[in-house]
């Protein structure tokens, strides 16, 4: 079921925070990876997960699946 938010505010929001600036800090990466763990990666289109790795670790990712993506995000480590 699609979300009416965009992937990086939704995050933001679930996380409880107001801006989602706050996502860039390298210390939520795991709370981020504990909350993307539960969504469908089907629910946000893959344009919205690549702008969520770039947002959230400034680096950009050439996988062309959802699912793919999520993973990516969720196998990274905290620098």
């Amino acid at each position: 079921m699609r979300t009416s938010k965009h992937l990086i505010e939704q995050i933001a929001t679930d996380l409880g925070y107001e801006y989602i600036s706050d996502l860039h800090r390298p210390q939520l990466l795991i709370e981020i990876q504990r909350l993307i763990s539960s969504y469908d990666s089907q629910c946000y289109s893959l344009k919205e997960w690549k702008e969520a790795i770039q947002y959230i670790t400034g680096s950009s990712c050439r996988l062309s699946d959802s699912e793919e993506i999520k993973q990516y995000l969720l196998s990274l480590k905290n620098k």
